[in-house]
């Protein structure tokens, strides 16, 4: 989808696309009724395939398709008796589509005043880097127009589609990408938002404000991976770039701004480069026969060669920073690594880590005073081709400016080159799914985060802790009409709170959530007070306990006569102490059977007394 407009007067352009696994635990895939679930263990079913690209409607082959069918990659698909089916393995055609999702859906889109459309028809888009079988992701448009709701200033959305997840990468080599193939059919929302966003911070907050809107269906998936942003970067003089997978929320700011940076650093090279001219491609192997570096020994060893061409007037510019810790050579690099070398190596660099001497290349390159080398090692054939379907134009583009395509997001903020930008010629219609007539005129648009935050502190809770749960998506009601004795502000530290503090006190991981639901029940039942929940959780985080076979009688609260025996007991060992101290005396003795609250009403019942 188009994110971000190429120039303009505004400084910085973005556009995102979010991504959000939708439906719950067990719930079906789009396509077939796999459960929507990934599986991770050794598979049932290993398949491999070769994939290549193939005209689309429009009879033209899309770039970005072609550039993969080139690398001519094995890709092998783990598949689960328990989790695929042959739906994804694209031998039987589809299930009709999975209704649910389509009410999710809906109440994205009414909560944003978009328009639902008629009919929807699902389209093949073209996505020939292995991660699905069949070559396609199936996609239908949903929804178009609308606003983010609760968003200032406001953010346009372009359109609401329902897609299929691609399937999860295992490992790649050179040679081959693996794949497990349970995440493949998962069902994704997909929301467009208009170029609106102008600073990277905004646009981190968009995402934030998405991801929201798209928790208040509770009809979607949480955790790590379940939800991907792609942004669209452009600032003026440059174009549209985009970037996939931003999974960390927090890293987006960083990304746009780097990208942003990255534009202007090409622009303002480019006005510097009037044009770049190459030379012949030529093999320099002799120049490293002499070389110890063993991974250069091994390739030469086994045939492999190196090949390289000269680049007039560019001596210097190679080693130029775009970004911080990122060079003119670093694009060239991606292109090379993309392909399935390690890198290149270039004139910019220190070549004595490659055992060979400058000067010794720049007589094999014929260099002059301004010039500059790059090369590959690697297979002959290969090299040739990556050099003059990639890099060549690419270092012709460098006097052009930025080059329209699609990046990679990289965990330390910068991005790498991922494909040429897909175009127009990547999707057509899918024939195997019927058009969906749609009617959504009974669903009704989910509560915003006001609205919802408003609602939970009419139970008891505070402002805090009632945004803390909704920007978790805790379905706190839940917890309200199955344990409806205990305390709400009680039940809401637990959630928010228990796991985080074992985290920081004892360095112990613990899934407390999991957990509290028989520990509630407990004390609904008297059987522990309130104040055994944490010190169970922490003896279970630490092996001492387990949930399946815990004593409660441990834990059994202490009638106030005892308390009031025990306090009694502190105030004479200690008869000018303060409550506080006297507190803590029979507390420490009392863990985990007596609320502290008690406990101190108890003692100032007794100072009175005296």
């Amino acid at each position: 989808m188009v994110g971000a407009v190429e120039g303009g007067k505004d400084s910085l352009k973005v556009g995102l696309e979010i991504h959000q696994q939708a439906g719950s635990p067990g719930e079906s895939k789009l396509f077939c009724r796999c459960p929507a679930d990934i599986i991770e263990r050794q598979p049932d079913i290993t398949v491999t395939r070769r994939l290549r690209a193939s005209a689309g409607e429009t009879g033209v082959v899309d770039a970005a398709a072609a550039a993969e069918a080139r690398k001519a990659k094995r890709y092998t698909y783990h598949a689960f008796n328990d989790g695929t089916c042959l739906v994804e393995l694209d031998e039987e055609p589809p299930s009709p589509v999975n209704a649910e999702v389509i009410k999710t859906a809906a109440m994205v889109a009414k909560a944003c005043g978009s328009t639902v459309l008629p009919m929807m028809q699902f389209m093949r888009k073209t996505i020939v880097d292995g991660s699905a079988v069949s070559g396609f992701q199936r996609t239908g448009l949903f929804a178009i127009g609308g606003i983010i709701p609760e968003v200032a200033p406001p953010v346009r959305l372009q359109t609401i589609c329902i897609e299929e997840d691609s399937a999860k990468i295992v490992a790649r080599t050179p040679e081959e990408d693996i794949y497990n193939l349970s995440r493949n059919g998962i069902p994704l929302i997909e929301i467009a938002t208009e170029p609106d966003i102008t600073s990277a911070s905004q646009a981190q907050e968009v995402a934030a404000a998405l991801g929201l809107l798209l928790r208040s269906t509770k009809r979607v998936k949480r955790g790590l991976g379940t939800i991907r942003q792609d942004l669209n970067v452009s600032v003026p003089g440059g174009t549209r770039v985009e970037i996939k997978g931003a999974q960390d929320l927090r890293m987006i700011a960083t990304l746009i701004e780097n990208e942003a940076e990255r534009q202007r650093s090409l622009i303002v090279l480019a006005s510097k480069l009037r044009q770049v001219e190459v030379g012949d491609i030529i093999d320099v192997t002799e120049a490293f026969h002499l070389s110890t570096v063993s991974f250069i020994k091994s390739a030469l060893a086994r045939g492999d060669c190196a090949v390289g061409v000269k680049v007039s007037g560019f001596a210097g510019v190679l080693g130029t920073e775009l970004v911080r810790g990122y060079r003119v050579g670093s694009e060239l690099a991606d292109l090379a690594r993309s392909a399935g070398f390690g890198g290149l190596i270039h004139s910019d660099e220190d070549l004595k880590k490659y055992g060979v001497g400058k000067e010794d290349l720049s007589h094999a390159f014929s260099l002059g005073e301004k010039d500059a080398f790059l090369l590959l090692i690697g297979d002959s054939a290969r090299i040739q081709v990556l050099l003059e379907d990639a890099i060549l134009p690419r270092l012709r583009q460098f006097a052009v400016g930025v080059p329209k395509e699609v990046r990679k997001a990289n965990p330390d903020g910068t991005t790498s080159f991922l494909r040429p930008m897909p175009g127009a010629a990547r999707m057509y219609p899918e024939t195997d799914v019927p058009i969906v007539a749609i009617d959504v005129s009974a669903v009704e648009a989910p509560k915003l985060f006001s609205e919802q935050v408003r609602d939970m502190q009419l139970s008891g809770i505070s402002e805090d802790q009632a945004k803390q749960l909704v920007r978790e998506g805790i379905i706190f009601d839940e917890y309200l009409e199955k344990y409806p004795s205990l305390e709400p502000s009680f039940i809401a530290t637990a959630v928010l709170t228990y796991g985080k503090e074992i985290q920081a006190r004892y360095k112990k991981e613990i899934d407390h959530i999991a957990l509290l639901e028989p520990l509630f029940a407990a004390v609904m039942r008297n059987q522990i007070p309130r104040s055994a929940v944490f010190e169970i959780l922490v003896e279970i985080a630490e092996g001492k306990a387990a949930i399946g076979n815990l004593d409660y009688s441990r834990y059994a609260p202490i009638s106030d006569e005892e308390l009031r025996a025990a306090i009694r007991s502190a105030m004479a060992e200690l008869p000018d102490a303060k409550p506080s101290v006297i507190m803590g005396k029979v507390m420490a003795k009392a863990r985990g059977k007596a609320e502290g609250k008690r406990v101190m009403e108890l003692i100032e019942r007794e100072r009175s007394m005296i």
